[in-house]
C-alpha cells in the first residue's frame, strides 16, 4: 500500500467501513441463531413449518434492535452490571414491541417469547466475550513481542 493511501482520512474511513461490516455481520449473525432457536423451539412443540413472514420480522427486529444498541453504545456506564441490564431490557421490549405488531403471541406463548430472547441473548453476550477474549490474548501478545524486540 503507498504512502499516501495511509492518510487519517483514510485510516478513519477504514475504521469506519470495519466497524459497519461489523455491525452488519453482528446483525445477520444475531438473526440466523434468533431463526435457529426459533426453530428448535417449534420442533420441540411439534411445529411444522416457519413462515417466510416471520423470517423478514425478526431480520426487521434485529436491524431495529442493533441500531438501537449502536445509539445505546454513545452512552456506556461506568458499571457493566447496569449497562447488561439496560441492554437485556431493551432487548427483551423491542421483542415484546414486535410481538405485538406482528401478532406473534397467536402462535408464541409469552414465556417462550422471553425465554427464546434471554437464550439469544445470553449466547450472544457468550460469544462477545470469546471474542473479545481473542482480541485481549492477541494484543496482550503483541506486547509482549515488542518488548522483546526493544
Amino acid at each position: 500500500m503507498s504512502q499516501e493511501n495511509m492518510s487519517p482520512k483514510y485510516i478513519k474511513n477504514y475504521r469506519g467501513d470495519k466497524k459497519m461490516k461489523e455491525k452488519i455481520k453482528n446483525c445477520l449473525a444475531s438473526t440466523a441463531l434468533s431463526l435457529i432457536l426459533l426453530c428448535v423451539l417449534a420442533s420441540i412443540y411439534e411445529g411444522r413449518y416457519l413462515c417466510i413472514n416471520t423470517v423478514y420480522q425478526v431480520f426487521l427486529a434485529n436491524i431495529i434492535l442493533h441500531l438501537t444498541l449502536s445509539l445505546l453504545a454513545r452512552f456506556e456506564s461506568s458499571y457493566f452490571l447496569v449497562e447488561i441490564s439496560v441492554e437485556f431490557a431493551l432487548f427483551i421490549t423491542i421483542a415484546l414491541i414486535f410481538a405485538a405488531i406482528f401478532d406473534w403471541y397467536s402462535s408464541t406463548p409469552l414465556w417462550m417469547l422471553l425465554f427464546l430472547c434471554s437464550l439469544v441473548f445470553l449466547i450472544a453476550n457468550i460469544i462477545d466475550l470469546y471474542k473479545m477474549s481473542n482480541k485481549l490474548t492477541y494484543i496482550n501478545k503483541q506486547l509482549k513481542d515488542l518488548r522483546e524486540n526493544q
